[in-house]
């Protein structure tokens, strides 16, 4: 594909809209703004891209633009979506639609599927400074989730209920649980850890997509993590997916 077909914007979210507007304006020369009718907008910067957004972009871009000769899908957010909203995505970018450019944010982009960041064309664009990018000594370190997932499976059992005692907030749970499922997606397996085969990380993907499936319903938290935490560390002994308590 490609590149000036999908550009994916690397910008904080309060800065997404203005950042878009200056890359038609920059790359395209789109003088029209955001509110025309080739602009299709799929969801806001600070609503999480659904598959269903990804979808309605599907069912509408076979159309041909109204007035011009592009038209143009925004897309915000898209590191924060579900693996299974990216893989939709993926598919669009392998057949992407005539006529149809593509502009994405992410405040993360190596939070993207591999296949996806290798059919796009990343762009970081000069922003003015606001109070969501100023370092304050409040703000918290960005997790690493190589380091997290190491610790999982090198912890005694004790050790992980502990772990999993911090999260009994839902969303919380939902965001480290997608973070490490990224981390396996990308393949980025810190050292010192012991080699994992292309099953065991198999199994690992399939315990953290379920898990991250139960937290969607109205499961208990801190057990929907901990039975997460314990499968990680052995399927073996806890070969069963996490169960809603």
């Amino acid at each position: 594909m490609s590149s000036e077909l999908a550009v994916v914007l690397q910008v904080k979210p309060s800065q997404a809209k203005a950042a878009v507007e200056q890359l038609l304006q920059e790359q395209y020369h789109w003088t029209d703004g955001l509110e025309h009718a080739d602009i299709h907008q799929l969801n806001e910067p600070e609503e999480t891209l659904k598959i269903e957004d990804v979808r309605q972009f599907l069912n509408r871009s076979g159309y041909a633009p109204y007035q011009g000769e592009w038209q143009y899908y925004l897309m915000y957010g898209v590191d924060t979506a579900s693996i299974p909203a990216q893989n939709a995505l993926l598919k669009v970018l392998e057949e992407p639609p005539s006529q149809t450019r593509l502009i994405l944010t992410a405040t993360q982009a190596d939070r993207l599927l591999p296949t996806i960041r290798s059919r796009v064309q990343l762009v970081s664009l000069t922003q003015q400074p606001d109070s969501e990018n100023l370092d304050t000594p409040n703000s918290e370190p960005a997790v690493d989730f190589a380091a997290q997932y190491h610790l999982i499976q090198n912890s005694g059992w004790a050790e992980l209920i502990t772990s999993a005692e911090k999260y009994q907030d839902r969303k919380a749970a939902q965001d480290f649980i997608q973070g490490l499922l990224h981390h396996l997606h990308q393949h980025m397996v810190s050292q010192p850890q012991r080699v994992l085969t292309q099953t065991q990380l198999l199994t690992h993907q399939q315990i953290l997509t379920e898990t991250l499936k139960l937290l969607e319903k109205n499961t208990n938290v801190r057990l929907t993590v901990e039975a997460c935490f314990f499968s990680l560390k052995d399927a073996q002994t806890y070969p069963q997916s996490p169960k809603a308590s």
